[in-house]
């Protein structure tokens, strides 16, 4: 315990540094009050297995603290930050932890009983310790009910250096913990030296021989898109910032990434773009869906030209490693491909979905170019397919403008136990293909025919407690009817067992990762279970 206290005063490490006016720091980090994050230690310690030792800890800390809510003279009911504001040296930057006080006379017990540390109080009340194992000393600084905390850099605490807490903490914030990284305050000279240095690396990446002229044409094309990416946030980019959430009223863990680009820039207007984007395959998300995926992105303008360029080298390759007869058979798969590969879209909407015979259909709706050729391919080696492999029925029925064929794959065991005695579907339009694997066509012809529609870069979202059964069919039945039962109260998961994860444009990129707590716990006990049998 001493030893983690006297780390926590340490916090951060650097060199002196001269004194900065932090009012913009670079860095910022908010954690939520001692106090309020106890309800989801018991919330947390329930879905690992241990509620009741984490129930009996969050008592403990409550009766330590008292009505004043304050233990060791740290008050456990305010929230607790850190902040930096880099400088052009970096190593010099000022960074300060700020850590809520109660009573400072108790704190300083605190240092000089259980710690045996011997704090020494100078000019602008400013206290001095040294730190045993830390060979910077240590300054801190009682400010307007907090303790301002930082390591070599005095000059961090002294006149108008340290922040006002008051004003630090101003913006509400329901996160449990919230980090920003404001890329538009990182001084100029630290961006050219980070672009200067990565620049000398890419090159010599870019110079080391490569075994074929696809992997280095693929190798140059994702250095320079490393470089161009590198360049954009660090001259464009304005915010950055990272949200733990947990809501244990919704059962929800999430994380949330944020990125946005300063106004009227090319970022700006990249990010901007991905907002309401129309997508030409539907989304398969189906209701109750196992799982559900959907896709929208693009190759950026700058890169198309290396992009189509690589994709020609490929297609090259390809050819060249075609043998024989083989070739003339490559060239046709090559030329009904290549304007969907070289259109740099990638549009797709896919679903594992139920039955009501309780087996599972799969769904897929996929942008092409040329999906008319696609057909045609199709057609011309359908006659080749060896007897007993599949059965193929073309243009079985017209949905608009998109012809249906039929596939009939010769029966496996795995399949039928997870399909039943299902067929491939495939709708063929000259914008997209579309294809199900289920005993009947409704699904299929329904998703061929839906509209374009508004879809975001990501979506992904799956079931749990339904995925599982699937991918593991080795483990007993009985084991998941069990896990059903102990960690959803009424035996029945739907819609409380969700992981999902969703990408959206804007004029900010946003990445929500959200995992339901007892989906966490179900994995958990899952794991247990099978390592208990």
């Amino acid at each position: 315990m001493r030893k983690l206290l006297i780390l926590a005063l340490a916090a951060v490490v650097c060199l002196p540094a001269p004194v900065l006016r932090a009012a913009e720091p670079t860095v910022e980090l908010r954690i939520k009050a001692i106090k309020d994050l106890l309800p989801l230690a018991e919330y947390l310690g329930d879905l690992a297995g241990q509620g009741e030792q984490a129930e009996q800890g969050a008592k403990f800390v409550e009766a330590m603290a008292g009505k004043k809510g304050v233990i060791e003279g740290i008050d456990i009911t305010k929230p607790i930050g850190f902040y930096a504001t880099m400088t052009p040296a970096v190593i010099d930057s000022p960074m300060v932890v700020l850590v809520p006080v109660g009573d400072e006379k108790a704190f300083l017990n605190l240092l000089t009983g259980k710690l045996n540390l011997t704090p020494d109080k100078g000019e602008d009340d400013i206290y001095s310790i040294n730190v045993p194992g830390v060979p910077p000393k240590v300054y801190f600084k009682f400010h307007k009910g907090y303790v301002g905390v930082t390591v070599h850099n005095k000059a961090a605490l002294e006149g108008n250096a340290i922040l006002d807490p008051k004003e630090f903490f101003a913006k509400p914030e329901s996160a449990i913990l919230a980090l920003s990284v404001h890329l538009d305050r990182i001084p100029m000279e630290v961006r050219k030296t980070v672009l200067g240095q990565l620049e000398l690396k890419l090159a010599d990446e870019k110079a080391k021989p490569a075994k074929t002229p696809v992997e280095s044409k693929a190798k140059a094309l994702a250095l320079d898109a490393t470089y161009d990416g590198v360049a954009a946030i660090l001259g464009d980019g304005k915010t950055a910032s990272l949200k733990l959430n947990i809501d244990p009223k919704t059962d929800d863990i999430g994380l949330e990434f944020s990125f946005g680009g300063k106004p009227s820039t090319d970022l700006n207007k990249l990010l901007a773009g991905y907002s309401g984007r129309k997508a030409v395959a539907p989304t398969a998300a189906a209701k109750d869906a196992i799982v559900s995926l959907a896709v929208n992105v693009q190759v950026p303008d700058g890169m198309k030209k290396k992009y189509g360029e690589l994709v020609d080298l490929l297609i090259a390759e390809g050819l060249e490693n075609a043998k024989g007869n083989d070739r003339d058979a490559a060239k046709k798969v090559f030329d009904a491909l290549e304007p969907s590969l070289k259109s740099g879209i990638l549009e797709l909407g896919a679903a594992l979905t139920p039955t009501a015979d309780g087996k599972h259909e799969v769904l897929a709706a996929l942008r092409v170019a040329s999906g008319k050729g696609i057909e045609a391919l199709l057609k011309e080696f359908a006659p080749l397919i060896p007897e007993g492999q599949a059965k193929v029925k073309f243009d079985v029925e017209k949905i608009g403008a998109a012809n249906l064929h039929e596939i009939v794959p010769p029966v496996q065991a795995e399949a039928e136990r997870l399909f039943g005695a299902s067929r491939l579907w495939l709708s063929t339009a000259d914008d997209l293909l579309v294809v199900g694997f289920a005993p009947g066509n409704a699904a299929v012809k329904k998703l061929a025919a839906a509209p374009a529609g508004t879809t975001p870069i990501l979506a992904f979202e799956t079931s749990v407690a339904r995925l599982m059964p699937i991918v593991e069919p080795q483990t007993k039945a009985e084991i998941f009817k069990v896990l059903n039962q102990e960690v959803f109260a009424d035996g029945k998961p739907a819609g409380k067992d969700t992981i999902t994860l969703n990408v959206t444009g804007g004029e900010e990129l946003k990445v929500n990762f959200s995992i339901k707590g007892r989906a966490a716990k179900f994995l958990a006990l899952l794991q247990k279970k099978k390592a208990e049998s």
